[in-house]
């Protein structure tokens, strides 16, 4: 075969590598790639939809430590009608708008009262208490500001306390909120050295016995949401704080 053969030949095995389509395999990085920049469920959460979030999930099993009451003066005590659960959490926002909710004592689908939302908001600039839809004012003395810089890892511990008053049957939500690693937790700060307090009613009028057994055995998950967020870590346990002033905020 001459030259010019020769590098015709192989302008030819070059034209027809160039054209024939990459097979599956050929992509395989750069689908790994793209799969390990996905957000990802933490252990023990599967996957909810909470509208314009970009990830959500709710605990497989009940969370936190479920406390039996009488739901009113001389009746029996109904399994779970209080609920209180911890979250020892890390976090990393990516952007200024960034935002994440923590939600306890709720529904499969991290509702209460049937179809409200309850949760703490995060950003940060701050946290806040959402009650029934309704943002709920920090108690005086309990109000510091809670910040993180984005792009920079943030521990906190929180407790979300489901509360029911006898003999009146309301229901309320407690949020306490530590600047802290719960592992970093002192006897002083169980016992009501928080930094962030508040409370406020989600049914302001008594309610009806089977409403309330129907919350103490359905409204028993944890979960959160979160958008130009990451979660390192967040793990719902039983409620650290031991004692405290119990104020409520409506």
């Amino acid at each position: 075969m001459t030259i010019v053969n020769k590098i015709t030949a192989l302008a030819a095995l070059s034209m027809v590598a160039f054209c024939t389509p990459k097979k599956e395999d050929d992509n395989t990085p750069v689908l790994a790639l793209l799969l390990a920049s996905q957000p990802s469920l933490p252990t023990g959460f599967t996957a909810v939809t909470v509208p314009n979030f970009s990830l959500a999930g709710r605990t497989i099993a009940s969370a936190g430590k479920g406390e039996d009451k009488a739901i009113s003066t001389g009746a029996a005590t109904t399994a779970g009608l209080e609920r209180k659960t911890s979250f020892a959490l890390t976090y990393t926002f990516t952007a200024a708008d960034g935002e994440i909710r923590i939600f306890g004592s709720a529904s499969q689908t991290l509702k209460t009262r049937g179809d409200q939302d309850s949760y703490l908001r995060i950003t940060p600039t701050a946290i806040t208490g959402f009650v029934a839809g309704n943002q709920v004012t920090a108690t005086t003395g309990k109000a510091t500001v809670i910040t993180a810089t984005v792009g920079t890892s943030k521990s906190i511990c929180v407790d979300i306390h489901r509360e029911v008053d006898t003999p009146d049957s309301k229901v309320k939500f407690h949020n306490l909120v530590w600047d802290k690693a719960c592992s970093a937790l002192t006897t002083s700060d169980r016992a009501g050295n928080n930094v962030f307090d508040t409370e406020t009613e989600i049914w302001t009028a008594t309610r009806a016995a089977t409403e309330l057994v129907t919350m103490g055995s359905s409204e028993t998950f944890a979960g959160f949401a979160l958008r130009n967020a990451a979660i390192t870590t967040i793990t719902p346990g039983d409620p650290f704080a031991t004692s405290g002033s119990i104020r409520s905020v409506k």
